[in-house]
């Protein structure tokens, strides 16, 4: 658990004191093992996934839709391999995204990145299907554009990050994307109804600071 760590081991509590300061990887993994209880990940040649459940189905959604995200975005040279964190339990995932200085968006999140220290964490157990799995191509998508150095604007890397993220896994473990959810159907509906649009003009122009801060359409 977390907890355990909190107030015992010094690079953790180093971690916790800077809020400017996101830590190396290797911290990320010893607060990620307290909550995890050093499950021995799984691993390939991009990507070593830890977690107590739907850790071996994870990788192999992850390799399957990097064979999408190549098809769009040829792959460049790259040893970069990502760190992917499944919890089971959404107190571990927000705790832990509260020990990285992480804010997400809302109650209903279900996953985050840092592309920087090319790791993700989501809350995800067995089996691994619907707004997990989801989060889970969405966060690998924004992993795979920071990797291979491909520069995409913000608006572009979210907008194909949504469309990988709204997948399906067939019984044979195939995945197909762009299929968008009532839900989310009916959120855009009420963001429509409720927010101002932004003019297209400025929507372009927005860094990720200000695209992140607007969270409007």
């Amino acid at each position: 658990r977390l907890e355990a760590i909190e107030g015992h081991d010094a690079a953790a509590m180093k971690l916790l004191a800077d809020p400017e300061e996101d830590g190396d990887r290797a911290v990320v993994e010893l607060l990620v093992n307290g909550a995890l209880e050093d499950v021995p990940p799984v691993r390939s040649a991009r990507y070593v996934v830890f977690g107590e459940e739907g850790a071996q189905t994870a990788l192999d959604c992850l390799e399957r839709s990097r064979r999408a995200y190549e098809e769009l975005l040829p792959p460049r040279p790259s040893t970069l391999v990502a760190h992917v964190y499944l919890f089971p339990h959404k107190a571990d995932f927000r705790e832990f995204a509260g020990f990285v200085h992480e804010e997400v968006e809302s109650d209903d999140a279900e996953g985050f990145s840092r592309a920087g220290q090319a790791f993700m964490a989501v809350h995800a157990g067995a089996p691994l299907q619907g707004e997990a799995l989801g989060a889970l191509v969405h966060e690998a998508f924004h992993l795979y554009v920071h990797a291979q150095a491909h520069g995409l604007p913000v608006w572009l890397d979210e907008g194909l990050a949504e469309y990988f993220g709204a997948v399906r896994r067939g019984q044979d473990g195939e995945l197909t994307f762009g299929h968008t959810s009532d839900a989310r159907h009916a959120e855009f509906r009420k963001l429509l109804r409720f927010m101002k649009p932004l003019p297209v003009a400025d929507f372009v122009k927005l860094d990720e600071k200000g695209f992140h801060a607007e969270r409007r359409l």
